[in-house]
């Protein structure tokens, strides 16, 4: 275990409050649990995430984990900017040198500025290289959408994500190196693509960024070659979408006008149409054919993109989503 979670009972408890872990397990690299906090006769349910230093891609994974719980972050130090980013995700935390912010019920814990008592915990089996980095994610995200890649080539791999076969190689062995041993299904599986699309919207959507732009979101009306669509237009069966989430090849195309000026997109008003450089090729042959009418984006991208606008209704229909394709 990463870090040892009687520890933060110890402090929390120096602050007046009784923190009781349910069953606290090693989870990727972080402690990850259904937690009760109490105050007198004030009491709430948490789901409770202990790492050395926490990260907030990680903070967002677990709270995507947290089925609809509050989430409470531990660590041995939180940094005064990472917990001005917690609080503005809507994350309680607490640290090891006594600074926290926890609200529920009548109960508000405040404090800040106090310094950590010692060095922090380490670990043997940390790496220190993120497995989510923006290339390493492009090959995580490939073995999400083609599970049958996790038995092909490294090359079939790197054709797929976009990379180098080098770089599928580094990406596979801290998979393995994480738990994530091939094959990977069942539970694991939907762990590896929480934690990557916890990591999606800081990560690697900006990379991929083309340009954004005001116009018509309908789908149907859409021209040009090569479109994919993720995000809520891509579950227009489920909500009335309010945005277009476009993956393309690239603005301009191969014949003809760009993509803003056939589609009639500009870039004054609000923005709703949100392009990006699609970066997979389908290993079963889908893109072979880029005519004809916008497909959707392979659906861990979907997914992905859902959870990433922080909307609980376009949260449950990623849930959904995902239930339906494990």
């Amino acid at each position: 275990m990463t870090l040892d979670p009687d520890t933060a009972v110890k402090r929390l408890s120096e602050l007046g409050l009784a923190l009781e872990l349910e069953s606290p397990a090693d989870h990727n690299g972080y402690v990850f649990c259904r937690a009760t906090l109490s105050r007198g006769r004030t009491t709430t349910s948490y789901a409770f995430m202990g790492a050395r230093r926490v990260r907030l891609a990680d903070a967002r994974g677990a709270l995507v984990l947290a089925g609809g719980l509050p989430l409470l972050v531990w660590a041995h130090h939180v940094p005064p900017k990472t917990a001005d980013a917690l609080g503005r995700a809507g994350i309680q935390y607490a640290d090891g040198a006594g600074n926290a912010h926890i609200e529920f019920g009548d109960v508000l814990v405040d404090v800040r500025g106090r310094r950590p008592r010692g060095p922090a915990p380490q670990s043997p089996t940390t790496t220190g290289t993120n497995l989510f980095s923006t290339s390493r994610s492009q090959v995580v995200f490939a073995l999400l959408a083609w599970p049958a890649l996790w038995r092909a080539s490294q090359r079939e791999i790197a054709q797929a994500s976009g990379v180098s076969v080098g770089l599928v190689n580094d990406t596979l062995r801290l998979l393995r190196a994480s738990g994530y041993d091939l094959p990977v299904s069942g539970t694991r599986n939907g762990d590896l693509l929480d934690h990557w699309a916890a990591a999606f919207p800081g990560g690697l959507a900006p990379r991929l960024r083309l340009a954004d732009f005001h116009g018509d979101i309908d789908v149907e009306k859409l021209r040009g070659t090569s479109i994919h669509i993720s995000g809520e237009s891509a579950v227009r069966d489920s909500i009335r979408p309010a945005t277009l989430t476009l993956y393309v090849d690239e603005l301009a195309q191969p014949d003809g006008p760009s993509l803003p000026i056939l589609n009639r997109w500009r870039t004054d008003g609000t923005m709703n149409v949100f392009v990006r450089r699609k970066f997979w090729r389908d290993p079963d042959g889908e893109d072979e054919h880029p005519a004809g009418s916008p497909r959707l984006s392979p659906w861990p991208l979907v997914y992905a993109d859902l959870l990433a606008t922080g909307d609980p209704r376009l949260g449950a229909i990623a849930r959904d989503l995902r239930d339906h394709a494990a």
